[in-house]
């Protein structure tokens, strides 16, 4: 079977490596002129690393195989770092169960609850089961309302702005699942891992792979349209030229795929409308020194134009890039004034933010990979699995588009 498939992010790639071992012909094609999505890099002295930060978790077992069948797995390294939260003006470690009970900000029989509460989304098995209830209700419930007020909801404010209300208990349990996981005892420090010369070498090993089964990869191919064939397949409008297929698979967001595909069902175009995004600010910048000893600080001030600051250089050695590298990072509604600002806007905002938590910051440079400086991006927040739709006039009945 033909398959076309639109996206050269991370999961058109593992898309195309499955389908094309499976003895399909499959061709990918990316509208950028590098491929990897949202594992894209810039190159800082002669090492790779990537425009968004990225580690991965113990337990994060399908990344982990992929590593291991690409014969990677001697470039996984596994780091033990150190969290921080900043909170009203200080900064608070906050990597083990000690540093739980060292949290001033709340009183020793509220640390102790909220240290209870860590240890019980720990071990809760079926996380989706809290789908329905939120974090307010289930944090307050379970350790007490001002647990909730002075630790968790300054930091849902701060990621998820106005929408923070909405967000359920099962997405909480399951970031303070995967945490706990990362640690050999409650005492221990968090253990994350990184692929030396950074997580590219996945995107180009699957890239060399797909290449070897016969597979093909188009760069700087926008995608303009999905259409019928007259032979019942689907033709990809992309630089002028139409593709045809007998399936096509999208792998960017379903908000895309509405552009592409112009006659949907009416109700799986609703479904897809339905899905709520946030997009991401990131800057990327090189330090003459290291600002703080913590890779990871979660910022929980209101007014922070930036939810975390990722020390990149406190898990990865200097010496492989000659130099220390931050990220600040903000989710934020792809409609918000300071998405839609410009580049050297947002880098005036971040920065002049950062020289309130660290005075007279040590920054080198912002670093400004050509259509890059700030990379934003409308990413999405929820999986979504699509169904097989038939359109609605016939155009394409009998053939299939997903999304990833």
């Amino acid at each position: 079977m033909k398959i076309g498939i639109i996206g050269g992010g991370l999961t058109g790639l593992v898309t195309a490596f499955r389908l094309g071992k499976r003895g399909h012909q499959v061709t990918i094609f990316e509208a950028e002129d590098k491929l990897g999505g949202l594992l894209a890099t810039v190159s800082i002295g002669g090492e790779r690393v990537e425009k968004f930060y990225h580690h991965i978790f113990t337990h994060d077992k399908e990344i982990i195989d992929l590593i291991e069948e690409l014969k990677l797995s001697s470039k996984l390294k596994w780091h033990s770092v150190s969290n921080a939260v900043i909170s009203k003006g200080n900064i608070y470690p906050f990597s083990s169960a000690t540093d739980v009970l060292k949290f001033s900000q709340l009183t020793l029989l509220d640390r102790l609850s909220l240290g209870l509460l860590i240890y019980k989304a720990s071990k809760i098995r079926h996380e989706k089961s809290l789908s329905q209830t939120s974090v307010k209700e289930w944090v307050t419930e379970n350790a007490g309302t001002k647990v909730y007020e002075l630790f968790f909801r300054p930091i849902l404010l701060s990621k998820f702005g106005t929408e923070a209300s909405l967000i359920s208990a099962a997405w909480l349990v399951n970031k303070l699942k995967l945490r706990a996981s990362t640690r050999k005892s409650i005492f221990g420090s968090e253990v994350l891992g990184y692929l030396d010369g950074g997580f590219v070498k996945i995107t180009e090993k699957l890239a060399s792979e797909i290449k070897k089964i016969g597979g093909k990869i188009f760069l700087k191919n926008q995608v303009s349209k999905i259409s019928q064939s007259p032979d019942g397949g689907l033709r990809i409008f992309t630089n002028g030229k139409s593709h045809t297929f007998d399936r096509v698979i999208v792998t960017t967001s379903p908000e895309i795929l509405l552009t592409l595909a112009k006659k949907l069902p009416p109700r799986y175009v609703n479904q897809l409308k339905k899905i709520q995004y946030k997009a991401n600010i990131c800057l990327l910048l090189q330090l003459q020194r290291k600002i703080t000893p913590y890779y990871w600080m979660t910022i929980t001030e209101e007014g922070s134009p930036f939810v975390a600051m990722i020390e990149h250089t406190n898990m990865i050695s200097k010496q492989r890039y000659g130099t220390n590298l931050l990220y600040l990072t903000k989710y934020i509604s792809h409609r918000d004034p300071l998405f839609l600002s410009t580049d050297d806007s947002i880098k005036n905002i971040f920065v002049n933010y950062l020289g309130k938590i660290v005075p007279d910051p040590p920054i080198v440079r912002v670093i400004n990979d050509p259509a890059a400086l700030i990379h934003k991006v409308g990413r999405q927040e929820s999986l979504v699995v699509c169904a097989k739709p038939e359109f609605d006039d016939g155009s394409i009945k009998g053939a299939d588009v997903g999304c990833a």
